[in-house]
């Protein structure tokens, strides 16, 4: 089976495996967005490590005609339910999720958690162009 362009597989010493999948297109990304894309999957691949007890993550990068897609997935424990609520009911901003989420919400993106007790997957969705995404935030 051929893998395609942009797929790589790494271990690391800790015995952890990243599977990563990158669709490259040539578009106009704004700079914003790529530093918070960035972010979030240094902060996602962060949490993983710390708290999922998972030996695997994997990691797809897709654009589409008007956004690009990020999802973060590992085979852990999953996110306590009472941490996934409090997190889904509040607006506030701050560190770990809430971080994550507060800086694609100003690029006019989507921020979604699911988990379980067979892993969690963090999905963002940031609008393509800079147009897009300041149109959200006018700051």
């Amino acid at each position: 089976m051929r893998e395609p362009a942009g797929s790589s597989h790494q271990r690391d010493a800790h015995n952890f495996a990243l599977a990563s999948s990158f669709r490259a297109r040539r578009s106009r990304f704004h700079h914003r967005g790529k530093i918070a894309l960035f972010r979030v999957l240094q902060e996602a691949l962060t949490n993983i490590h710390r708290h999922s007890k998972s030996a695997c993550a994997e990691v797809t990068f897709e654009p589409a005609p008007e956004n690009v897609e990020l999802k973060i997935r590992d085979t852990g424990v999953g996110i306590p339910k009472d941490v996934l609520d409090r997190f889904r009911s509040s607006s506030t901003s701050g560190v770990g999720l809430a971080g994550m989420r507060e800086r694609i919400r100003e690029l006019g993106g989507k921020f979604e958690v699911e988990s379980s007790n067979e892993g969690t997957c963090v999905c963002v969705v940031v609008p393509l162009t800079a147009d897009q995404a300041f149109a959200a935030d006018p700051g």
